[in-house]
């Protein structure tokens, strides 16, 4: 028997599956560090932010911070180390 059903969508999750997220978001925070001339080492950044963002987005998993609290605190977080 033929299916004729038609597929009108497909989700997936593109984190971790299709695109390396970290590798992705490093070169886009240094692109940006070397646009604005930010002073600050990237490695450095990221050594502190990446352990961050986990632990927001985890946070926002679990519905114990909003979307806008998790995009906020993992950088607010992350620069109050550094600086």
């Amino acid at each position: 028997m033929i299916n004729t059903r038609k597929i009108s969508d497909i989700f997936f999750d593109l984190d971790h599956t299709l695109w390396d997220f970290e590798k992705n978001s490093a070169l886009t925070f240094k692109l940006i560090f070397n646009q604005l001339n930010f002073r600050l080492n990237i490695e450095d950044f990221l050594f502190h932010y990446i352990p961050i963002n986990h632990s927001c987005w985890k946070l926002y998993r679990e519905n114990k911070i909003s979307q806008k609290e998790l995009r906020i605190q993992r950088l607010l977080q992350t620069f109050t180390l550094l600086i």
